[in-house]
């Protein structure tokens, strides 16, 4: 599997959630800040982009002998939600975060089918930013991290 084959797999529950769709997801595009319509699905957004990894040999190995690695993906979700259109848009702010942590934890393999994905999490999460746009607050968002494993076996080569 490759970062972007889990990424999928991340926006994929992201957007089984009850707040979070096709239209207010993305894989870092920004561009769908401010668009839809109504309450809820409308003004709440979601955008991954990639975070650090690690990348380690869980065995030796040697010429023709398989050797596995553990590498550990990290992807950031920044969860947006619009000022105007919440009371309390922390609290709102909140919410969406939970239900995203809700269905990681729900799901820890991802629903991957090729049954490469462990452990999936959302690690932390950073602290509540005011976003604006010249000088006026806009945006509440705050940054998660989330954290999935993935074994693999390769035949050496030396």
């Amino acid at each position: 599997m490759t970062y972007a084959a889990g990424e999928v797999l991340i926006l994929a529950q992201i957007r089984a959630t009850t707040n979070f769709d096709k239209f207010n997801t993305s894989q870092g595009d920004w561009t769908i800040l401010g668009k839809g319509k109504g309450v809820g699905k409308g003004k709440s957004y979601c955008i991954l982009i990639p975070a650090p990894f690690d990348r380690g040999q869980d065995s030796l190995g040697s010429l023709g002998v398989s050797t596995t690695y553990l590498t550990t993906w990290q992807t950031k979700a920044q969860v947006w939600v619009h000022l105007k259109l919440y009371k309390d848009t922390s609290l709102a702010l909140q919410a969406r975060r939970q239900e995203i942590i809700d269905r990681i934890d729900a799901w820890p393999h991802l629903a991957d089918t090729l049954n490469v994905v462990q452990d999936a999490i959302v690690r932390s999460g950073g602290e509540i930013t005011e976003m604006s746009r010249k000088n006026v607050p806009v945006y509440y968002m705050q940054e998660l991290l989330i954290e999935w494993k993935e074994e693999s076996n390769v035949t050496l080569q030396e």
